[in-house]
């Protein structure tokens, strides 16, 4: 079965990147998921992301999104495209900001923050600004 997931893993991001190439000749997502066959969004979705992109493109500056967004943007276009818009919590595109790389100490980091300031709001005899950090 882990060998099954890791060939669809990989099969999802070969497709992904030919579906990102289409895209950068200017083809529209929905075009290229009516290729394969498949587009999730409802009508109604599809006129909400619609209205939202256009109010976003007639924002004044800072509103209006920076060239590095819209890239980000075509990118949802093929997730929103392929797996529509359900479960957000479980969907692709929220791991792209909840999980960081392996091997990247960000939530590491941010927990030992945590304990940390929990630690310093509890000391009242001030341990902690008495104790001078650890060479090793």
């Amino acid at each position: 079965m882990k060998y099954l997931n890791k060939i669809v893993t990989k099969l999802n991001k070969l497709a992904i990147a030919c579906v990102v190439a289409l895209q950068q000749l200017g083809i529209p997502p929905k075009f290229i998921a009516s290729l394969f066959g498949i587009f999730e969004l409802t009508n109604l979705e599809a006129a909400e992301l619609k209205l939202m992109r256009a109010d976003n493109r007639s924002a004044p500056n800072p509103f209006r999104a920076s060239p590095i967004w819209v890239s980000l943007a075509r990118k949802f276009d093929i997730w929103f495209a392929f797996e529509g818009i359900k479960e957000v919590e479980y969907q692709d595109m929220n791991a792209f900001f909840a999980n960081p790389v392996p091997g990247n100490h960000k939530l590491l980091r941010y927990a030992c923050w945590m304990l940390y300031q929990n630690l310093k709001a509890r000391d009242k005899y001030n341990v902690l600004g008495n104790v001078n950090p650890s060479v090793n």
